[in-house]
């Protein structure tokens, strides 16, 4: 963890190898892709484990046939000499802080290429709303930068206004991608597929602007003299060169004070004929609360993971893949916002994290309900009647996470 911007820099250069050995490898299914100007429409053959991995391989090479057009090899040169530069810029970064300035705009560039890259893949699938996630990274992208330059205090607004924009990418692009499915443009396991690579590449682009940020931290001010500064580390540039003096922009304060005042627990707190009890604290109803979410979901993995590794299911129905990985994500969140919530009820710690996952959570709650009410598909997820259980259960556990002060 102490090296965190080595360790991303070797993982951006190995996978960028990796697709360029393998777009070299497969350049000519990616221009017979490129040519046939469509997704194929057949479910592949899948006996075992192997058979799906290369099936997987196979959609990603759909997607570049559709998006780098005819000079796949170009393409995967390109791509395998930037793998090897960025793991030659880790091996700089791990032995001197010379090149920190130079390399900090490098990495602050290829984390904007990451994502334009990303964008342009996304459209392929999800049209022009793929533009929507383009806006929401340049949007985080630019609050991570420039975050020591607002006010602290409104961290809550700053979060919960990044992930509205998060909201709108995702709700819209769910939703598009479903009907297209519907109409029988793409296979689920093309939407499994499409969604594990955009991942994987905004992962990328995250790592960048990571180890971008953490040197931007490390440069000393401008005219900062010291004779022992080249043998300074990072950490010890950090604390020598101290706080930031800025001037902080306090916007927003408007919206944090009517989102304080959302707690549904308040409601009975200024009832007269209601006295809350002392012992009994908002976060142990939190944790209640995903206690019971946590069954229902664990429920409905349990099920479906049972139909997996029944001797009567067959690993090419990938319907069954495509839900069982969801809920697995769902579950994973979950309980993960309970482990987050047992710490901050221990500690009084990790209030924002919390706010994020139960935010995701709900978030994906909603959108499952709304695509079995919207738009006719069979790749149920959740049964309607815990979906819109866990919607109702979701509620106030965010309403009650947006009235905390982080």
């Amino acid at each position: 963890m102490k090296r965190l911007e080595v360790i991303f820099s070797y993982v951006i250069g190995a996978y960028l190898i990796f697709l360029g050995i393998v777009s070299l490898i497969k350049h000519e299914n990616i221009t017979m892709y490129h040519e046939k100007g469509v997704f194929s429409q057949e479910t592949p053959t899948i006996k075992n484990g192997l058979d799906l991995f290369n099936a997987f391989f196979d959609e990603i090479e759909m997607i570049l046939g559709q998006s780098i057009g005819g000079f796949p090899i170009l393409f995967s040169i390109i791509v395998f000499i930037l793998g090897l530069l960025f793991i030659y810029f880790g091996r700089l970064l791990k032995k001197t802080t010379d090149y920190d300035k130079p390399l900090m705009m490098t990495y602050f560039v290829f984390s904007f290429i990451f994502v334009m890259m990303t964008t342009l893949l996304m459209t392929v699938v999800y049209s022009y709303l793929a533009w929507l996630f383009f806006v929401f990274f340049m949007l985080l992208g630019l609050y991570f930068t420039y975050k020591h330059r607002l006010n602290p205090e409104n961290d809550k607004v700053h979060y919960f206004l990044l992930l509205i924009m998060f909201m709108i990418a995702y709700v819209s692009t769910q939703h598009y991608v479903y009907h297209v499915l519907d109409q029988d443009v793409f296979t689920p396991f093309d939407v499994l597929s499409i969604n594990i690579f955009f991942t994987v590449l905004t992962a990328l682009s995250f790592m960048s602007l990571y180890v971008a940020l953490y040197l931007k931290k490390s440069l000393m001010p401008w005219g900062y003299v010291d004779s022992n500064e080249e043998v300074l580390s990072r950490r010890l540039k950090r604390q020598k060169r101290g706080p930031i003096d800025s001037n902080k922009v306090y916007l927003f304060d408007p919206l944090h004070d009517v989102l304080t005042k959302l707690n549904p627990i308040r409601l009975f707190e200024d009832d007269p004929w209601f006295r809350w009890p002392s012992w009994l604290k908002v976060t142990y109803i939190e944790l209640f609360l995903g206690m019971i979410m946590l069954i229902f979901v664990g429920i409905e993995f349990n099920n479906r993971n049972g139909l997996l590794i029944s001797g009567d299911f067959k690993i090419s129905q990938l319907n069954m893949i495509y839900e069982w990985l969801n809920l697995f994500v769902l579950l994973c969140g979950v309980l993960l916002y309970i482990i987050v919530t047992v710490l901050n009820i221990l500690k009084d710690r990790y209030g924002a994290i919390q706010f994020v996952l139960i935010f995701l959570i709900t978030l994906k709650l909603f959108t499952s309900l709304s695509i079995k009410l919207f738009q006719d598909v069979e790749l149920a997820q959740l049964i309607l009647p815990i979906n819109l259980l866990l919607c109702i259960i979701s509620i106030p556990m965010l309403l009650i996470n947006l009235s905390k002060n982080y």
